[in-house]
């Protein structure tokens, strides 16, 4: 089963994956799903944990 902390809380059946934006170099997040599920989200680089593939922080359930 999936952590929570990297499901999709749009689609719920994605993971959510860093990327970095070529232009600008600024990290976010975005659902492995695209472009069936939209989900973009901001990340601060102080949140992400180089060492694993998941965000330090807990996404929303609901």
């Amino acid at each position: 089963m999936k952590s929570t902390a990297t499901i999709c809380p749009r689609c719920r059946r994605g993971q959510l994956r860093r990327r970095v934006n070529r232009l600008t170099g600024d990290p976010y997040l975005m659902c492995e799903n695209y472009p069936e599920c939209s989900y973009v989200s901001d990340l601060d680089e102080s949140e992400w944990d180089e060492n694993a593939d998941t965000p330090r922080f807990g996404m929303p359930t609901a």
